[in-house]
């Protein structure tokens, strides 16, 4: 789990980990989830991932890290969870976009659950959410 600051707000991403000790070190598909609290809105959510997908994000992460220009995306097929990563400016500020779905009962009816939300963040921190286990073996 990786958790961006900015002064009270945060947003987290957690990978999953490998189920099946044979597949640690391997891109497999796994489980994404993101959590966050900005300007006092709330959201969390969690979908799984194709291995493809990660692949080309762990790459878009570590470009993104080296020219600071750009961007990082990673968005679920069906829309219920997004998390992107993108240069604000020449400078080298840094920003976050995210959205999560999530269903859930209200009395009889079954009703999507949405909150997107937006935290401008340090270089430095984009810098160690590079370093993470996952990006080392999705963009291995």
């Amino acid at each position: 789990m990786y958790r961006f600051v900015n002064g009270n707000d945060y947003v987290e991403i957690d990978i999953g980990y490998f189920d099946d000790e044979s597949e640690k070190g391997k891109a497999v598909d796994l489980e994404v989830a993101l959590a966050f609290r900005i300007n006092g809105f709330c959201g969390k959510g969690a979908s799984y991932m194709l291995a493809r997908q990660m692949q080309v994000f762990a790459a878009e992460i570590v470009g993104l890290e080296k020219t600071r220009r750009g961007g990082a995306r990673l968005v679920h097929a069906a829309g219920e969870l997004s998390f992107e990563i993108r240069s604000l400016d020449r400078l080298g500020h840094m920003g976050i976009l995210c959205r999560v779905t999530e269903y859930g009962h209200l009395g009889p009816d079954y009703l999507p659950f949405e909150a997107s939300a937006f935290m401008e963040i340090s270089p430095e921190q984009l810098a160690a959410f590079a370093r993470q286990w996952w990006v080392t073996v999705y963009g291995g």
